[in-house]
């Protein structure tokens, strides 16, 4: 079943993000954000390990290194930072 937002026209979705003072970003500023955060949420989590006792951070960097590893694949990644191989970096 859809719920209301899933029905709402594009033209509605963005009034809605505007209300919310979210900004509407192109594709290109999008991935550059989702770099940045990425980045800084592995170098947060650095050092987790598989046999450590919190297991949702070692989780979290595994998904984080994953993704990071697919927008690598733009071709304007390594100009936004991600000139390295991401799994030896961040090891898992």
């Amino acid at each position: 079943m859809k719920n209301e937002h899933d029905r709402m026209t594009g033209e509605q979705k963005k009034n809605e993000k505007e209300k919310e003072g979210m900004e509407e970003l192109t594709a290109r500023e999008t991935l550059i954000d989702l770099i940045e955060t990425l980045l800084i949420n592995l170098e947060e989590l650095k050092e987790a390990k598989a046999e450590d006792a919190d297991r949702f951070a070692y989780g979290e960097k595994t998904a984080y290194v994953e993704c990071l590893e697919i927008v690598q694949q733009w071709m304007e990644a390594v100009g936004h930072g991600l000139d390295f191989e991401v799994e030896k970096r961040y090891k898992l």
